[in-house]
């Protein structure tokens, strides 16, 4: 196990032992936003990356040692750059399916993902996240902080 890795909760091993069962998908958490076109994307995507930075939860890691999981915050969380994209409307409807159904990686992977779509119809963002660290007590206050980061304040960080 890691230097600074504890175990899972046993609300956590439930989830974690169910996706072992039900595939790589289950427990990802699909929110999609249709956000007003006055946001700019790139300030928001810049708040999401100063939230996840000073939220040490959001960059959680589960790993698995002789079959036993562990959860640890690795030492380099590395980039935190969230996808902004610009397509066609049709093309969004398309894809959105893919990007829904495309799991998270639940061993060794950033536990949620974050895309910034604009068409020419309107401005969206999907946030797919996983149950085992992200609940419904985090949604409030992860967005509390991206509100916070995109109006200028300075975000103090989780200790």
């Amino acid at each position: 196990m890691k230097n600074n890795s504890v175990p899972l909760s046993q609300t956590q091993l439930g989830i974690y032992l169910e996706c072992l069962c039900m595939g790589k998908g289950a427990y990802n958490r699909h929110y999609l936003y249709v956000i007003d076109d006055r946001i700019d994307r790139k300030k928001l995507a810049a708040a999401f990356e100063e939230t996840i930075k000073a939220n040490p939860s959001m960059n959680v890691r589960i790993g698995e040692e002789n079959g036993e999981p562990y959860q640890y915050i690795p030492d380099d969380i590395g980039e935190c750059k969230q996808a902004v994209l610009e397509m066609s409307e049709d093309e969004w409807q398309k894809t959105l399916p893919d990007l829904i159904a495309e799991p998270l990686n639940l061993i060794g992977g950033r536990l949620f993902r974050i895309i910034l779509v604009k068409t020419e119809k309107s401005k969206y963002v999907l946030r797919v996240t996983h149950h085992v660290i992200f609940d419904g007590s985090s949604h409030n206050k992860i967005f509390a902080d991206v509100s916070a980061a995109y109006n200028g304040h300075t975000l103090t960080p989780e200790q």
